[in-house]
């Protein structure tokens, strides 16, 4: 066989319109070849020229090839808090503070714990320096907790002296009623947005806890009353950076009374030794 004839372009085959149609008109019309032919050709060319510039404007509309990505879903704030509790419990190191406003936390010696500063290196070492008040006095102590045994200095003889149970430790230390704790009872959580806390980027997440929950916060704590807490955790660590709670523990406190932990130096070594009781006495 031989070489099928190639299709004419559209260019091609609108010149060929262009030219035989009107004199194909003009042949079978009642009129002379000369008087249609000129106006003719002038008409369809027009009408040509609008037909290509409909097809053109047509192609030029036409949905691109790369559209706009959808954004991907917002992450499941439920998921966000169970992986921060499992990384928070996988911390061998870490360095806390914990700020009171309007109010603070009883302890021991009649004290009463406004803020504290500390080291914890698990599964069972603490050390921490509390600023604290008994009425109008204001006190700087020193607690170490090793194990089952605490340690906190006398506010007015500054030695070391063992106290029965860790007020401050348990509520560290332990994973299942300390921090991790509080993440792990967090209620119906939302989602609020991002921060930035200390150049990490967080969600920050919302939430309700029973005060019940917050033995280990607040050993007075009396169950029924919902404390409003917020939690940053690290977009790309699910590290536990803040956590915030606002909210009365028990009736001795002031209603609107917080409480602010912050969490830094995640799984730098430190050691945390035993006091020397012999010197100090």
């Amino acid at each position: 066989m031989g070489e099928m004839p190639r299709p004419r372009s559209i260019v091609a085959r609108l010149r060929g319109l262009l030219y035989h149609a009107p004199k194909s008109l003009a042949h079978h019309s009642r009129y002379p070849d000369t008087m249609l032919n000129k106006p003719f050709k002038v008409l369809f060319f027009v009408l040509v020229l609008l037909t290509c510039a409909a097809v053109i404007a047509a192609c030029g509309t036409a949905e691109p090839d790369d559209p706009t990505p959808t954004p991907p879903p917002a992450p499941d704030p439920v998921v966000i808090l169970q992986d921060a509790a499992d990384r928070f419990e996988s911390l061998e190191f870490f360095k806390f503070t914990m700020l009171h406003e309007n109010g603070g936390t009883p302890i021991t010696f009649g004290l009463v714990m406004e803020d504290v500063t500390g080291d914890v290196a698990a599964p069972d070492r603490l050390q921490a320096d509390i600023g604290a008040f008994a009425g109008n006095l204001f006190f700087d102590v020193t607690l170490v907790a090793i194990g089952d045994r605490t340690f906190l200095t006398n506010p007015f003889t500054k030695e070391f002296e063992e106290i029965d149970g860790g007020v401050i430790s348990s509520a560290l230390l332990d994973p299942a009623t300390g921090i991790s704790g509080i993440i792990r009872d967090a209620v119906n959580p939302v989602l609020e947005g991002e921060a930035d806390i200390d150049g990490a980027q967080t969600y920050h997440l919302t939430s309700v806890i029973d005060s019940a929950q917050l033995t280990s916060i607040a050993p007075s704590a009396e169950p029924g009353l919902p404390i409003d807490v917020g939690i940053w955790i690290g977009k790309d660590d699910s590290l536990v950076y803040k956590i915030y709670m606002l909210g009365t523990m028990s009736s001795d406190e002031e209603p609107d009374i917080t409480r602010t932990i912050l969490i830094s130096a995640f799984d730098i070594p430190v050691e945390i030794a035993m006091p020397d009781l012999e010197a100090d006495s």
